[in-house]
């Protein structure tokens, strides 16, 4: 079953990206030389591609007809997934520049869209969406899957959606301090205090999130 191997991968890419986060956070120096953060770009696109088509492959094989509200957010999780891994794809022009002489060459329209500054203005309300469209796929899963009754994976499933829902708030804090009060700039100086203040949080977000897909992986038929 293709699910259950995609699902496996995405247990990697999850660890992948936390991990990647959490030393670009507090170790950034080790991202300096320019083979590891175009090493760190390209595995961070593959990941990301991963998990697009994990919920593509969950869209065909794992959601039913009647399922309609799980249909719903797992189509939404194909359309974060996509803008998250044109994001990480721009990333790869930016880091790798003479790849965009045959995308300029090829379509000059699409050269200006992965250039344009748009996507690091709005990278807080990105995730944002990402993270509101996980959790409303969570709380699909978790209403809509009977045979996740009386099994692990239900309270996981649960606690996941507590745990998204705490990120959530924080990620709107952000965005709304990125709107309504001029920016995040007042934050620099103690971004670093900031981070290991709220790493505690977002490790058990992540341990969480990588729960709920290992209990996903354990219930797949091979």
């Amino acid at each position: 079953m293709k699910l259950r191997l995609l699902t496996l991968m995405t247990l990697g890419s999850i660890s992948y990206l936390f991990v990647v986060r959490t030393v670009s956070t507090f170790i950034p120096a080790l991202f300096m030389p320019p083979i590891v953060g175009k090493s760190i770009q390209l595995l961070s696109f593959i990941a990301h591609l991963i998990l697009l088509a994990f919920y593509f492959i969950f869209l065909i094989e794992f959601v039913e007809r009647n399922q309609k509200k799980l249909h719903l957010a797992t189509v939404l999780s194909i359309a974060s997934a996509t803008v998250m891994s044109f994001l990480y794809l721009r990333g790869l022009f930016l880091v790798f520049p003479g790849w965009s002489s045959p995308l300029y060459n090829t379509s000059p329209s699409l050269f200006q869209f992965f250039h344009s500054p748009v996507f690091s203005a709005n990278l807080p309300v990105i995730g944002w969406m990402n993270t509101l469209i996980f959790l409303f796929f969570l709380i699909s899963f978790s209403s809509e899957v009977s045979t996740i009754e009386n099994t692990p994976l239900k309270k996981v499933t649960r606690h996941a959606i507590i745990g998204m829902a705490i990120l959530l708030a924080l990620q709107t804090f952000l965005v709304g301090m990125q709107v309504f009060a001029g920016g995040m700039g007042w934050m620099l100086p103690f971004s670093f205090w900031i981070s290991a203040l709220l790493f505690p949080v977002f490790m058990i977000v992540f341990v969480l999130k990588f729960n709920f897909f290992l209990n996903l992986y354990r219930i797949l038929p091979e």
